[in-house]
């Protein structure tokens, strides 16, 4: 900005000085019709003068015209010396400037091209992938380094969101975030294949004169390899390696999200413990292959049956929490449970094994009359699932209080 104003005084200044030489010109002209047109006069009277006194008197006329014109002559002679030196001193002056200031020009006009012209060497050559936009979002300008990963180049005009998975969203928080400072955001391109690109993305606000950013300027790298990474690292932490289902970190903090909400948001969980009848005797009869091949196939039919009520989590070995809390009566509850339960009552085809006819004895309890942590709705639905599993499993019961003292005894026995 201060360079460009400095070329536009330059570019003022110099069509002034022009302005000023053709002006001076002018007036030099018109003083030197002025001055021809005085000395015309003077001229003429006096040789108006001189015929009257050679009709009046013996007076010489040759020696009077001549000296009266050799005195006008000299003196027109010095007025136009004069005028021309001066002519001359100021239209060298003003050239001389002219010069000066156009060699400026050109000199600013060079440096400009240079600058614009590496600054487009190194957008064409940077690995990072930038992208400069206008206040609602259109494309001003885009790199064109985003052909090595996207396939093309963002086109100019174009509103960015076009190219945003969840644009509407994507692009009021690329908006968002930033306050008149740079801010690093994480986002998804789309792909000439319609494969997504994850960008961690600076974006900064170019500000003009007003309040607001006159531009956006996003400045990205791609970080797909590392998303994918922290992808794995999230299953392996969070979901059962054999069953490819959530565990019991995932049910932790599945069930910390549901009874940490607000009073006014707060709803009716039910949580479900089940345990697998028989389970050992098809690992003793079948071997521990057929065993986890009974857990994969239950797992994934168990996820199919809670699907949109719920979540199933494999808590470990033959055990398994299903937490329910999109009911809306007591009955619509003992419907859920019971498709649960018609689950594992069947018998299941294993390869290269014979079927196998399995049950399960579950154990319920609810948020918050059994408990208001997670721990005390664990014991709850442990005591409730271990009094099915002494009734001969088979079947669901809901916890009451009077479960506890047989539960004790079961655990010391």
């Amino acid at each position: 900005m201060y360079e460009v104003s400095i070329r536009r005084k330059l570019i003022l200044l110099f069509s002034s000085i022009s302005v000023l030489l053709i002006g001076i010109s002018i007036a030099s002209l018109v003083y030197l019709n002025n001055s021809l047109s005085k000395l015309s006069g003077l001229l003429d009277s006096d040789m108006y003068q001189s015929s009257e006194q050679i009709l009046s008197t013996d007076y010489q006329p040759h020696q009077a015209g001549l000296s009266n014109t050799e005195q006008l002559g000299h003196e027109f002679q010095s007025k136009k010396v004069t005028l021309f030196a001066l002519f001359t001193i100021l239209l060298s002056g003003l050239l001389v400037v002219i010069i000066y200031l156009g060699r400026k020009i050109l000199t600013l006009q060079n440096e400009k091209l240079e600058e614009q012209n590496l600054y487009q060497l190194i957008g064409e050559k940077m690995s990072d992938f930038i992208i400069l936009t206008d206040p609602n979002g259109l494309i001003l300008y885009a790199s064109p380094s985003h052909s090595a990963i996207l396939g093309y180049i963002p086109q100019k005009g174009v509103p960015l969101s076009n190219y945003i998975r969840e644009p509407e969203i994507a692009w009021a928080k690329l908006k968002s975030i930033v306050q008149g400072t740079p801010r690093t955001s994480e986002l998804r391109m789309r792909g000439s294949e319609g494969h997504w690109v994850w960008l961690e993305t600076k974006v900064t606000p170019v500000q003009d004169s007003g309040a607001f950013p006159a531009q956006f300027m996003l400045v990205s790298r791609e970080i797909t390899q590392r998303k994918q990474y922290e992808e794995r690292l999230h299953k392996l932490a969070f979901y059962d390696h054999l069953t490819s289902i959530p565990n019991r970190a995932h049910f932790i903090m599945y069930m910390e999200n549901l009874i940490s909400q607000p009073p006014e948001r707060r709803q009716e969980v039910a949580l479900a413990m089940l345990d697998c009848d028989r389970f050992k005797q098809l690992n003793d009869t079948l071997g521990h292959l057929a065993g986890d091949e009974f857990l994969q196939l239950l797992s994934g039919e168990l996820q199919q049956t809670v699907k949109g009520v719920g979540q199933a989590f494999r808590i470990g070995g033959d055990e398994f929490a299903v937490v329910l809390h999109r009911f809306t009566s007591p009955e619509r509850l003992e419907e859920m449970l019971k498709r649960v339960l018609h689950l594992f009552s069947k018998s299941w085809s294993l390869q290269n094994s014979s079927d196998f006819h399995t049950s399960a004895s579950i154990g319920v309890a609810l948020y918050p009359q059994h408990g208001s942590t997670i721990n005390e709705l664990l014991h709850a639905a442990d005591v409730a699932m271990y009094y099915s599993k002494s009734c001969g499993g088979n079947q669901s019961n809901l916890y009451n209080q009077n479960m506890e003292e047989e539960y004790v005894v079961q655990k010391n026995g």
